[in-house]
């Protein structure tokens, strides 16, 4: 089953209006912001190995945090974006990288 990173609800027509919104109301994006000194292999390895993206999505996600300012690493209910986002910022302190990213709300 492939990963829904859009902030879309559709759910199927058999699901009823309380679970869509329920699930509606927790999809948390995961942003990853641009800096000058974090190198491109770093932020593709961290996507690939905490945000489990494949290796093209790694690369384009990169790619919109180069271009963009900003990139999305993934859509997730809130604790478990919170959770990613920490690992994170956490290796990119351990590593000496100014990187950081943020969650926010669909």
């Amino acid at each position: 089953m492939a990963t829904d990173y859009s902030c879309g609800t559709s759910l199927g027509s058999a699901t009823d209006k309380a679970q869509l919104s329920q699930r509606a109301l927790d999809r948390w994006q995961v942003v990853m912001l641009n800096d000058d000194y974090t190198p491109f292999p770093w932020v593709i390895d961290v996507l690939i190995t905490i945000f489990e993206r494949t290796p093209a999505d790694a690369e384009n996600v990169t790619m919109s945090v180069h271009r963009e300012g900003k990139g999305i690493a993934g859509v997730y209910p809130r604790k478990k974006a919170i959770q990613l986002a920490a690992r994170c910022v956490a290796k990119a302190r351990r590593e000496g990288y100014p990187f950081t990213c943020m969650v926010r709300a669909c």
